[in-house]
């Protein structure tokens, strides 16, 4: 065998192993990487009461779902309320009502889980698209 064969042989060889590895790994590494929980949730307002609608799956540990609005989008979060977390991964929550008012504003709607401390659970916090309303906080 001369060496241009042995250096076709030895980089042929390589390929192969490194191929072979790829392919033996990937299904491990796969199904050993973390779970990805998504939350998602959609309000409605009546007057000045907000429905929120929450599905969610994927987060371990989560004993709480919380709801609440904000008078703007980075404004303050009134009117919480908070549920057990029910196997079926769904909830509807009522908040109570805000003071009504003579000027519109927007409001959004956000839920999140909480663990057995109160704490929230990472990723599980969301948003419902703007609801202009004429309500104010309380």
């Amino acid at each position: 065998m001369n060496g241009i064969q042995k250096i076709q042989k030895f980089i042929l060889t390589a390929l192969l192993v490194t191929m072979l590895a790829l392919v033996s790994s990937a299904p491990v590494s796969a199904s050993q990487g973390p779970t990805v929980g998504w939350l998602s949730l959609t309000s409605t307002v009546s007057g000045c009461t907000w429905t929120v609608n929450v599905a969610w799956a994927g987060f371990k540990g989560a004993k709480t779902l919380e709801a609440y609005v904000t008078q703007t989008y980075t404004g303050a979060p009134l009117v919480p309320a908070s549920v057990p977390v029910n196997k079926s991964g769904t909830a509807t929550v009522t908040l109570a009502p805000l003071a009504p008012s003579a000027t519109m504003t927007n409001f959004y709607a956000w839920a999140q889980l909480l663990d057995a401390h109160g704490n929230p659970i990472p990723g599980s916090l969301d948003f419902a698209s703007v609801s202009p309303a004429y309500c104010t906080a309380p």
